[in-house]
């Protein structure tokens, strides 16, 4: 048996759930190497649309969390807006 990694998981989950993203990333893959080979780093330029889902993958499912939560000290604000005393606060790594 193959041993599945979460981010190899995630992305059978994601390719199950969208399958119009599957199709338009194999007819990528098939358009630029033309079912003969694996693809290579050298491909890459050429797979925008692979490498854009790779990443989108990665955001959806993260392998690891990318942030620590915080409690903030009083008086804290964002964007004109107060944080309440004891709020738990996570930061956004996707800025």
């Amino acid at each position: 048996m193959l041993p599945l990694t979460s981010s190899t998981l995630g992305f059978l989950l994601a390719m199950a759930l969208f399958p119009d993203a599957h199709q338009r990333a194999q007819a990528e893959l098939d358009r630029v190497l033309g079912g003969a080979r694996l693809p290579t780093l050298a491909d890459r330029p050429a797979l925008p649309y692979l490498s854009a889902l790779i990443l989108e993958l990665y955001r959806w499912a993260p392998v690891a969390p990318l942030s620590t939560s915080c409690i903030p000290p009083p008086l804290s604000s964002v964007s004109r807006g107060g944080i309440s005393r004891g709020t738990l606060a996570d930061g956004c790594v996707y800025g």
